[in-house]
């Protein structure tokens, strides 16, 4: 199968499950600004956010090391730099959080 790449502002990894410590009431989600490759490469080290399955409360967040970025180009994708004022801000905030761990659920 062979899935559509699609521009992303802010790519994540949702776990239903806490992946480290096998908790069933947490989930689990890595996000990184821009496409997903700089995550898959081991470019940027993404935010990691731990919620409450239950009441989608956020337990835990942890700010990442994100220098780059990996965005579409017209032949394939490129790696941009990312300013300051860009890695200071988390790469999801609250509502989009919790929205997603529901759709995971």
């Amino acid at each position: 199968m062979v899935q559509r790449l699609v521009p992303a502002e802010v790519s994540a990894i949702l776990f239903t499950t806490n992946p480290v410590n096998g908790a069933r009431d947490e989930s689990v989600i890595n996000a990184a600004l821009g496409l997903g490759e700089v995550v898959v490469s081991s470019l940027t080290t993404p935010d990691s956010f731990r919620l409450d399955r239950a009441t989608l409360p956020i337990r835990n967040r942890q700010t990442g090391r994100q220098e780059v970025q990996t965005v579409l180009a017209e032949h394939g994708m490129t790696e941009c730099s990312l300013d300051p004022e860009q890695v200071a801000q988390p790469t999801l905030g609250d509502t989009q959080l919790s929205q997603l761990v529901e759709v995971g659920l």
